[in-house]
């Protein structure tokens, strides 16, 4: 167990630090999915937005202030050639719903500091608005001036959280129940050690919604697995789903740097790796994939809650 050894010394400076390319790029638009119950468990998935982005108007809707682009100068420096380079990067973090007014993210979007929250709203949870449909539509667009009001939700209270190298997690109560949302189902037994294809659905790198497809578990611990999915930061607190069953195997919260520059052409470009996280652009990080907390955790704090 060198390997995880090794993890946790370097674990601390990494729990908002994400995540990478392992061979292809298997991220595609939510709308272009046709598969009938990954399309459903995307209607669980929401952004993380901050308030002070967001304007509501008096008809009901929500413009975002200074939509940038991950190719803005001032924002990302994302190089033009990158897959999605030119699409508008907002959200932070990813969250997924568990009832119908209860969510999952990584506590490092909602906490501030390491160590456990109990019922308590915190300054990260009165400053975040949960975005539902942020997504691009069949045509290709997505309208960021006239958000239905109706998709945006504030955090109340953040009913459970903890923050340190080996979970980071937590679980907030929304302030209105979600209407027209999907409840995922956290999986409990299944064997981390086999052959089952994962997916993801994410907002990476703050992106409107994508799904992950074709991942592997590559090693796995107590309380976490690894697996070389094409995630991003702003991928964290999502979901990953068995392909099989799509149950909810776990919850992304950390992994590889995701973006090297690139000295020749002054721009960031997408740090990448063989599907074994080997040979990466940014070979600094070598044998460490992306960290998924498994989902049997989550489930005996919600027991221990009793919810």
């Amino acid at each position: 167990m060198q390997w995880l050894m090794m993890l946790l010394l370097g674990m601390t400076s990494l729990l908002a630090k994400e995540h990478v390319i392992y061979g292809v790029d298997s991220r595609i638009d939510i709308y272009k999915v046709k598969d009938a119950r990954v399309k459903k468990n995307s209607l669980s998935v929401a952004a993380r937005f901050y308030k002070d982005d967001v304007l509501f108007s008096s008809n009901n809707t929500a413009k975002i202030l200074n939509i940038r682009s991950l190719s803005s100068k001032d924002f990302g420096n994302i190089c033009s050639f990158e897959k999605y380079a030119s699409q508008p990067a907002i959200s932070d973090c990813t969250g997924f719903m568990i009832a119908d007014d209860i969510m999952l993210t990584a506590a490092h979007c909602i906490q501030e500091k390491e160590g456990t929250v109990h019922l308590e709203n915190t300054p990260l949870c009165k400053d975040s608005l949960w975005v539902f449909n942020y997504e691009y539509s069949k045509k290709e667009k997505i309208n960021l001036t006239a958000i239905p009001a109706k998709n945006i939700y504030e955090c109340s209270r953040v009913l459970y959280g903890h923050l340190d190298y080996q979970k980071d997690f937590a679980i907030i109560k929304l302030k209105r129940k979600v209407a027209h949302t999907y409840i995922t189902k956290l999986s409990y037994d299944f064997n981390y050690l086999n052959k089952t294809e994962l997916y993801n659905i994410s907002h990476p790198s703050g992106l409107p919604k994508k799904y992950i497809k074709g991942a592997k578990i590559l090693k796995t611990s107590e309380n976490f697995f690894m697996a070389n999915v094409d995630t991003y930061g702003g991928s964290s607190g999502s979901p990953i789903f068995s392909k099989k069953n799509h149950d909810v195997l776990g919850l992304l919260f950390a992994g590889k740097q995701d973006y090297v520059y690139n000295v020749t052409k002054g721009c960031f470009e997408s740090n990448k790796c063989n599907n074994q996280g080997q040979n990466c652009t940014d070979d600094s990080e070598e044998g460490r994939q992306e960290l998924i907390l498994k989902s049997e955790v989550i489930i005996d704090q919600l027991y221990q809650l009793s919810l």
